[in-house]
């Protein structure tokens, strides 16, 4: 009967083992996974374009159609923790602004990293320094942001309402 005994607390305490590694290679907080998925992520100049020209054919009709962007302006207030989980249940809940995203190719999963990453990649490829001790993107990730520094800044500066060719003082 003692080794029966054993054998159970030999089996359960394996068990527990188990399932303690397997807890301790999950990620601990949603936040975690997400940055996960985002470094994963391999960006592809296709992709980049279709987020580029959804973005700005989507900022072109948020100026002419009130429902468009009544519709936008509730999807960015729905994502006030900026998880990948609330960006596509954003997307998802709001068609008319995820509908220029899905025309270009882009699934909601797809966009909701593109969102992110554009912000990073942007700021990366003007200041390599300050972004780099972040983490925030990947080796491969970070090397596509300085091959495209030029387009990360055409776009920041039309997204942020000015030309290209407008200078900073």
């Amino acid at each position: 009967m003692r080794t029966h005994l054993q054998r159970v607390l030999v089996l359960a305490a394996a068990l527990l083992g188990c399932i303690a590694a397997h807890r301790a290679t999950q990620f601990e907080t949603m936040a975690e996974r997400d940055n996960a998925e985002i470094r994963s992520f391999v960006p592809t100049d296709a992709a980049l374009h279709a987020y580029f020209a959804a973005t700005r054919a989507l900022q072109s009709e948020v100026s002419r159609d009130a429902l468009v962007s009544k519709d936008c302006g509730e999807m960015n207030r729905a994502q006030s923790d900026e998880g990948l989980t609330t960006l596509r249940r954003s997307l998802t809940a709001h068609p008319r602004c995820y509908a220029f995203f899905r025309r270009r190719g882009l699934e909601e999963r797809e966009t909701g990293i593109w969102m992110t990453l554009v912000f990073w990649m942007s700021q990366y490829a003007m200041q390599p320094d300050q972004v780099a001790p972040l983490e925030v993107l990947s080796e491969p990730q970070a090397r596509f942001a300085q091959r495209h520094r030029a387009e990360f800044d055409a776009f920041m500066r039309q997204f942020a309402g000015r030309s290209d060719t407008d200078q900073d003082d």
